[in-house]
């Protein structure tokens, strides 16, 4: 099944690289992480490792990102009417799912 996973972020990697649109979305998604490791502790100061909002900030904000690139993954493969195709392929539904999280 691991295969079938990498064989998923393959093509995922494959296709964010493919159009202009999805490498602005790469570059938002990339830049989403520096913000939250960089910019925010800079601002917050020392007291950054001992309060607990930089706590929450560091599980949800991760959280977040997946919840919201794994639907919109799904349906970029609607509208490229590509959908069908790799939900009859012999890949199991748990290893897209595997695969799009990465």
């Amino acid at each position: 099944m691991f295969s079938d996973i990498l064989t998923v972020v393959w093509k995922e990697r494959k296709t964010l690289f493919r159009n202009r649109a999805s490498r602005s979305r790469l570059l938002t998604l990339l830049l989403t992480p520096v913000m939250l490791s960089t910019v925010i502790p800079f601002n917050w100061g020392p007291d950054w490792v001992e309060e607990f909002p930089s706590l929450i900030i560091a599980v949800v904000a991760p959280a977040i990102l997946v919840a919201v690139m794994i639907p919109d993954s799904f349906a970029g493969e609607r509208e490229r009417h590509t959908l069908p195709t790799l939900l009859s392929s012999r890949l199991p539904d748990r290893a897209i799912l595997l695969g799009k999280m990465r």
